[in-house]
């Protein structure tokens, strides 16, 4: 279904390039851009999980330098 969505915005960009009308390419753009990032979302290649980097937290430099 998101690839059938996908493949309908980017048939809408061709036309709307086609037609030279501008405000449809940028409304097309942006739907595609948002079903790419929903297809690599359900497949895994990125995520909206909250990251934490231990190695840039105080307490981590505290303890990595006591131990080195």
């Amino acid at each position: 279904k998101v690839e059938e969505l996908r493949c309908k915005a980017m048939e809408v960009l061709e036309k709307a390039e086609e037609a030279s009308d501008h405000r449809v390419m940028l409304a097309a753009i942006d739907r595609a851009s948002k079903q790419l990032e929903l297809l690599a979302k359900l497949m895994g290649e990125i995520s909206d999980a909250p990251q934490i980097n231990l190695h840039l937290r105080p307490e981590f430099v505290a303890v990595r330098t006591a131990i080195v």
